[in-house]
């Protein structure tokens, strides 16, 4: 890139007053485990904000995971909507996963990543591996969901 290097420094200055004029940001308190697999899912090939207004969505259709879990693939890429690319892959995918964890785990409750180690926490990508398609982006959003607070600062 031409001149990437003053873009970069322009970046960080603004990076530093952003810093100095509104301090440190926080990062974001946990979320749930199971959630964020689902967005996870949803974000393959879209942005974050696309993943998330079509799990609220998916939210407000639904009453909980368990019915998404037991909802029929094509009418669930009919919920997440053409706004998402691939929704019935995506659809597929999340059933799957979701019924492999019921099956695995006899609940549908990832809390107890929660207590797990980092690595020992990353390492429950074996939950989706079985289930076909290409994995979730797992660093950004299933683990650091999953991770305790402490270890974000």
């Amino acid at each position: 890139m031409k001149h990437g290097g003053d873009y970069a420094r322009r970046l960080r200055h603004l990076f530093h007053q952003l810093v100095r004029k509104f301090g440190k940001p926080t990062p974001p308190e946990p979320t749930e485990p199971l959630e964020q697999m689902v967005i996870a899912i949803l974000s393959g090939n879209t942005s974050h904000y696309k993943a998330l207004a079509a799990f609220r969505k998916l939210r407000e259709q639904m009453v909980d995971l368990n019915e998404l879990r037991v909802t029929p693939v094509t009418e669930l890429a009919r919920f997440i909507g053409a706004a998402i690319p691939q929704a019935e892959l995506k659809a597929q995918r999340i059933v799957e996963v979701l019924n492999d964890i019921r099956r695995r785990h006899d609940t549908l409750d990832l809390s107890f990543l929660k207590q797990r180690g980092r690595r020992e926490a990353a390492s429950t990508s074996s939950l989706w591996r079985a289930s076909t398609g290409p994995r979730p982006r797992v660093s950004r959003c299933t683990v650091w969901a999953v991770m305790p607070s402490r270890w974000m600062s």
